[in-house]
């Protein structure tokens, strides 16, 4: 890869993470109060890396970025927007295929969304018990969004998705229904699912 895209696509990722950091994201909600839906939550926000041959290409500050930016960040918004919720909302978490099939060169990436897995098996109960909220999770396949492509080689894009039952990647238009159906208010007894988007692989 040319020096030159390879120094625009870490500038990309670090803007990102910059702009989803936890403080980021407190700041936008105590600035945006009266924006934010009373209804639906989608933590859709994400950070991976560049991919890597060995654990050791993965420093230790990368790696609490992305923590910081998949985990920590969309578990404090849904701590500061709990409050303006109402019986009947839904929080949409953004998963991934990677939280129960990891992949070793995106390591930190696939712990973070085993880690959102995790915080929705563990919010689910909590929020419908006591606050009639429903948390719920998307858990898409290989996905053409800039994640992927600011991450993997254009070798390994040419063939993304080839290894899955369906033989090729999603677009993200492929995933919107599954947001659409978990924050239906018609589907007041979904709760605590996690929606496999895969491409034929299972969770």
């Amino acid at each position: 890869m040319p020096a030159a895209a390879s120094d625009e696509r870490r500038r990309k990722r670090k803007n990102f993470a910059t702009s989803t950091s936890p403080t980021k994201t407190s700041n936008n909600i105590k600035k945006n109060k009266t924006k934010i839906s009373k209804d639906v939550l989608v933590n859709n926000a994400a950070f991976q890396g560049e991919a890597v041959d060995s654990i050791a290409q993965v420093a230790a500050q990368r790696f609490e970025s992305t923590l910081s930016v998949n985990v920590v960040a969309p578990f404090r918004l849904v701590q500061l927007a709990l409050p303006r919720m109402q019986p009947g909302s839904s929080v949409i978490f953004t998963s991934s295929i990677e939280a129960t099939q990891p992949e070793a060169f995106i390591v930190d990436y696939a712990a973070s969304k085993a880690a959102v897995t995790s915080l929705v098996r563990s919010l689910a109960p909590e929020l419908a018990s006591k606050h009639r909220i429903r948390v719920n999770a998307v858990c898409p396949g290989p996905v053409h969004t800039m994640i992927p492509i600011t991450s993997f080689s254009s070798e390994k894009m040419r063939r993304f998705g080839e290894t899955y039952p369906l033989g090729r990647a999603a677009q993200p238009c492929k995933c919107a229904s599954a947001f659409v159906f978990l924050a239906d208010p018609e589907n007041t007894y979904v709760a605590a699912a996690e929606i496999a988007v895969t491409g034929g692989t299972p969770l």
